[in-house]
């Protein structure tokens, strides 16, 4: 199976034509207290101060809490001078709804931390009409190893992650995305769209750890473990064929600390993360041949 990757399209307010997404309050001029939040554009901030009648990124009296809730699932990392923040999430009752346009050709579709019950994905353009209009239903991924007992009394686990790599929408469609969680709150960490580059072949034993993100807090004679979702790394051993090693420089030259989705081996689907490349080594096997490995950290 060939390494693919995704570089997310850059989708804002403009590309989003209608969502069932609420915007939070916008930041109007007044006096805030301590703990207010108010959303300038696409991000929120809150108060640090006892009370203040700055604007949110003129001064120190707001720090930014991330971007709201409608563009969470579409934050990106540009560059290490950017900051993201850790563990953004998009979240609605029942569903999360959103119809896009202005975008580039798509051909591949990732969705990271997902909650929900099914995806539909609907492409449509004026003429002819819809391109594809597909439905998934998220499957229940608990090891029940055919024992009655486990399959009464072991909690569910439902997939958490979503690709689609086999598209082919063109530039200009209208794309609609619903994650339907009825009677819950539907969740999406991280959601990518567009075009699938494929490199070479994964070879035999990639390797997959896992580095927690937890602190430690000690307070008086009181400890205690902020929990933070774990990063993992991957690391893709992939053989290359002369004509494809351009091609793959330059794309690993322009994912420099910008994240993107690796996909490895579709039978391996925690092989498959949304992150940036940390460490990509290169040896010339034989003539016309190179084996590269990629270690990959997700964010």
């Amino acid at each position: 199976m060939t390494l693919r990757i995704i570089r997310p399209l850059d989708i804002r307010e403009a590309n989003i034509v209608s969502t069932n997404l609420a915007l939070e309050t916008e930041w109007t001029a007044g006096t805030y207290s301590l703990g207010d939040t108010a959303r300038v554009g696409e991000y929120l901030w809150e108060v640090s101060a006892e009370t203040t009648t700055e604007e949110p990124g003129t001064g120190t009296d707001w720090f930014s809490i991330g971007p709201a809730n409608r563009y969470a699932a579409f934050d990106q990392q540009f560059g290490l001078d950017k900051y993201r923040i850790v563990e953004t999430v998009t979240r609605n009752a029942d569903s999360i709804e959103y119809e896009l346009t202005g975008l580039t050709r798509v051909s591949g579709i990732a969705m990271f931390g997902i909650v929900a019950q099914s995806i539909r994905i609907r492409a449509s353009q004026d003429t002819p009409g819809d391109i594809m209009d597909t439905t998934y239903t998220v499957k229940d991924s608990t090891s029940y190893n055919g024992s009655m007992w486990r399959w009464l009394f072991l909690p569910q686990s439902f997939e958490r992650n979503y690709l689609n790599l086999d598209l082919n929408i063109p530039a200009g469609a209208t794309i609609e995305i619903t994650l339907d969680n009825t009677g819950g709150t539907a969740a999406v960490g991280s959601m990518a769209l567009g075009v699938v580059d494929e490199f070479g072949i994964v070879t035999t034993k990639p390797v997959r750890s896992i580095r927690s993100r937890s602190i430690k807090k000690t307070e008086g004679a009181l400890t205690s473990l902020l929990r933070r979702t774990p990063s993992a790394k991957v690391t893709y051993p992939v053989t290359l064929l002369s004509y494809q090693a351009d091609p793959f420089w330059r794309l690993m030259d322009d994912l420099d600390g910008v994240a993107a989705v690796f996909a490895g081996p579709d039978n391996y689907p925690e092989l498959s993360v949304y992150g940036f490349h940390s460490n990509v080594q290169s040896v010339s096997e034989a003539f016309g041949r190179s084996t590269v490995s990629i270690e990959v950290e997700t964010l």
